[in-house]
């Protein structure tokens, strides 16, 4: 009888497991491994530690995200400290940061710049981003609800007769005249 491997994700979405805080995740042990050094992992146990697809790891990796890990006998070797940086980047991910911004804060600045002082740079760029996007989904909530009190006929009548008052009328989507 032939036996079925399991069918593999390459997907970056980490398997469903519950929603960790960063302090949580940051101060989640690794597990002691019999025969290795606890800074030792192998890509399997950082997923397994980390909460993610072992596909996402070699992303970061790829994207410069997590430094390349050491090798043994070709497999990844990482150090413990991998599974607190991916808790960094899902913390970031979780506030609205994109991989790229992620990128910048882990190496955009100068080394010397403390790494709270980094944050605090990047979520008020961050902030303004997400006021502004409140803003506009502010006004589009105001523009469907001002579509919903249309009772015109046809769309042509939306436009055609300003002393009907439509809804439309004066609106961006609309061209005057």
């Amino acid at each position: 009888m032939n036996a079925r491997k399991p069918e593999r994700s390459d997907s970056t979405e980490p398997p469903s497991t519950p929603s960790r805080t960063l302090t949580e995740a940051v101060e989640t042990p690794t597990a002691d491994l019999p025969g290795q050094r606890r800074d030792e992992l192998s890509i399997g146990e950082v997923a397994a530690s980390a909460g993610v697809h072992t596909s996402a790891i070699r992303y970061y990796e790829k994207l410069g995200l997590l430094p390349a890990p050491a090798r043994k006998s070709g497999h990844r070797r990482y150090d413990a400290s991998v599974v607190r940086r991916i808790a960094i980047v899902q913390f970031a991910q979780r506030a609205g940061f994109s991989l790229a911004e992620i990128h910048t804060l882990f190496h955009g600045f100068p080394a010397d710049v403390p790494p709270a002082q980094r944050w605090r740079e990047l979520a008020a760029k961050k902030l303004k981003e997400l006021e502004d996007l409140i803003a506009r989904a502010q006004r589009m909530r105001h523009a469907v609800r001002d579509g919903m009190r249309c009772e015109c006929v046809r769309f042509e009548d939306c436009v055609a007769d300003p002393d009907r008052g439509c809804c439309l009328r004066g609106s961006q989507l609309v061209p005057p005249g």
